[in-house]
């Protein structure tokens, strides 16, 4: 069975003055942006083991009947391998026939959340919070399967009534600012994030968490005055040791990421700069400093593409997807996606090869996004040929992974009387022309603005 003492690092016998002080300990070392497994156990261990009553089921699970412990022990290691549906499956055996452990109980709630079936998980810690109406951490849960739910009224609420139970559950606290940025209420944020950093400062534990979710505000409303404050603040929470220092540098270089994907380079390059300041030598850091330099560089010139009236939609579209699509070989959607742009891009070879050749020429970084298909193109000289060996490709590729393109096409090319039949898509041969009617970027918007299409309703 899961060793919580093991995971906390305790004892069997520790008080829980000494549980909580491992929990302090155990999550700055496992912060849980970059260790959010690792963060989930430590949370459940302390959860379990500072509730007297979920204390007193784990410790006495040796004496619990073999098959409770046999299923609890192996419904836990599926649902920590990411396999919910396994999990679910053995704890409601269990329960149907010992339905009155709490532990068994909440785990299955958990499982229950994990695979998305929220109503069953309130269900089952609605009863939980029932029976033990002062356990934070059943208060915690019912208000994760709220927020999961969508109902985030009352998930702030029973967030709220839990920290009342136990301020100094930090999972708490993260999870009640992650609800009301889903809100979009950040002034409430803004407030418990204040709040929480009074608690930390009063009992002693680490705000760096807290500081990361300020500073995010701080990107979201681009108030650079106020971020440059909470940085000057988490620098002197680097001081205090080796591990901390890690903490706020890497706190740091994951926003420097968030940052650098909404187009915000100006916060980037403050983000990143004062992470490998803070942690020079690092070389994990250093390494994840030259990757998103690379993909900063590409974004900047993304955005004089986007200005440079010499290049129309479909290059651009199809250059953004080169740039972001995942490297799954077996990722139906990205391949075929690609292989649609190759046919388009074979279509409108007459324009696309003087713009692909002033792309290589000025814009090298872009145009080796996909460089071997754009000099493939340059060198074409037999359009059809170009187009019946990418259009082999596609139909081969489509057979493939036809489960993934029947569910898209369903959901996107459903006409108003009714939807496209399978054989009608798998059927397809000839590529889906552009429409001559179509508004371009550098075009005139039709709103009558007077901008470009770009710069008004096409952004």
């Amino acid at each position: 069975m899961k060793n919580f003492y093991g995971v906390l690092e305790i004892e069997a016998t520790a008080l829980k003055t000494e549980i909580k002080r491992a929990y302090f300990k155990s999550v700055r070392k496992f912060q849980p942006e970059r260790y959010p497994k690792e963060f989930m156990e430590i949370r459940e261990a302390y959860e379990t083991l500072y509730d007297e009553s979920r204390r007193s089921q784990y410790d006495n699970m040796v004496n619990m009947p073999a098959i409770v412990s046999s299923y609890y022990e192996a419904a836990l290691a599926e649902l920590q391998q990411d396999n919910p549906t396994k999990s679910i499956k053995l704890l409601e055996k269990v329960t149907k026939v010992y339905p009155c452990f709490s532990i068994i109980n909440a785990l299955l709630g958990d499982a229950y959340i994990a695979n998305e079936n929220t109503g069953k998980a309130i269900k089952i810690f609605e009863k939980l919070v029932e029976q033990e109406p002062k356990n934070s951490a059943f208060a915690g849960k019912l208000a994760n399967s709220y927020f999961e739910r969508g109902w985030h009224n009352k998930a702030i609420d029973k967030y709220n009534f839990a920290l009342k139970l136990d301020e100094d559950n930090i999972s708490l606290w993260l999870a009640l600012i992650s609800c009301y940025m889903q809100e979009h209420d950040l002034m409430s944020a803004n407030k418990i994030i204040h709040l929480g950093l009074q608690t930390s400062i009063k009992n002693d534990w680490d705000g760096t968490e807290l500081y990361f979710n300020a500073l995010h505000i701080d990107l979201i409303l681009e108030d650079l005055k106020t971020a440059k404050k909470h940085m000057t603040k988490l620098q002197a929470l680097a001081n205090k040791d080796d591990i901390s220092r890690s903490n706020v540098a890497w706190f740091l270089a994951h926003l420097s990421e968030i940052a650098r994907s909404i187009g915000r380079n100006d916060f980037y390059k403050i983000f990143i700069a004062l992470a490998t300041k803070i942690l020079p030598e690092d070389v994990d850091l250093t390494e994840f400093k030259e990757k998103e330099d690379k993909e900063a560089e590409i974004d900047i010139l993304f955005e004089q593409l986007d200005n440079d009236d010499n290049f129309d939609e479909l290059l651009y579209d199809a250059l953004d997807f080169f740039n972001v699509r995942c490297e799954d070989p077996e990722c139906g959607e990205c391949v075929t996606t690609r292989l649609n742009y190759e046919i388009g891009l074979a279509t409108e070879m007459k324009s696309i090869k003087p713009q692909l050749i002033k792309l290589k020429r000025e814009y090298p970084k872009l145009y080796d996004l996909n460089s071997s298909l754009f000099d493939e193109i340059l060198a074409t000289k037999n359009t059809a040929a170009y187009y019946n060996k990418h259009n082999a490709q596609i139909l081969s590729i489509t057979k493939k992974f036809k489960s993934i393109i029947e569910r898209k096409y369903n959901e996107s090319l459903c006409d108003e009387e009714g939807e496209d039949t399978e054989d009608e898509f798998f059927s397809k041969s000839e590529p889906v022309l552009r429409d001559e009617n179509k508004v371009g970027r550098n075009d005139p918007c039709p709103c009558g603005s007077g901008k470009k299409y770009k710069k008004c309703c096409g952004k």
